[in-house]
């Protein structure tokens, strides 16, 4: 990542998963901060909420933290029971620690409806008590071609998830990653 930025003069973060046992997180995440990581990607779902409050708690640490939402869609599939998009992916991560939330935006491979991102992205930003907002950060099958749709959906304060399109020709990959840039670079 380090020669990549340098090559481009754009900084990029690589993010590797430490989901693992809530008693070895700790150390998984001391060991991609040692390799150079610049945020951590971290699945609540599996490793427990308070693992993840745990790394968010480490001054040693200091890395931003992405939520992944696996196994935990089953709370947010019935308006009668469950817990809210809102509440689950936008207060709950942001109380455990969690610095941006990634979730399916409506499209995609999963299909969230655009009410229940728009609930998440509410989420991450309403008041809650001291704790400042965070980022939403939708994916789950988006593409380059749907970024202008996005931003105006979600605005500037965003993180998109569009991994699997930047891939989709490998040969490309490099003018896809640029393309990408310039749709989100700021006027």
């Amino acid at each position: 990542m380090r020669r990549g930025s340098a090559r481009s003069g754009h900084k990029a973060l690589y993010a590797p998963n430490v989901t693992s046992p809530a008693d070895e997180v700790s150390r998984r995440a001391r060991f991609a901060k040692q390799l150079g990581a610049g945020a951590l990607l971290v699945c609540p779902g599996l490793t427990g909420f308070d693992a993840m409050r745990t790394l968010a708690d480490d001054d040693t640490l200091q890395l931003p933290i992405l939520a992944h939402p696996a196994l935990l869609g089953s709370f947010v599939t019935s308006p009668d029971n469950g817990i809210s998009h809102h509440a689950l992916f936008g207060q709950i991560m942001r109380i455990a620690g969690a610095d941006a939330v990634i979730f399916p935006h409506a499209g995609g491979r999963f299909g969230f409806s655009p009410e229940e991102c728009r609930e998440v992205a509410d989420g991450t930003q309403a008041p809650l008590g001291g704790l400042r907002s965070i980022f939403p950060a939708p994916g789950g099958g988006m593409s380059l071609q749907r970024i202008p749709e996005l931003l105006e959906f979600y605005g500037n304060e965003v993180i998109f998830l569009v991994g699997g399109d930047l891939l989709r020709d490998r040969a490309e990959i490099e003018k896809n990653c640029e393309l990408y840039r310039k749709m989100v670079a700021k006027p």
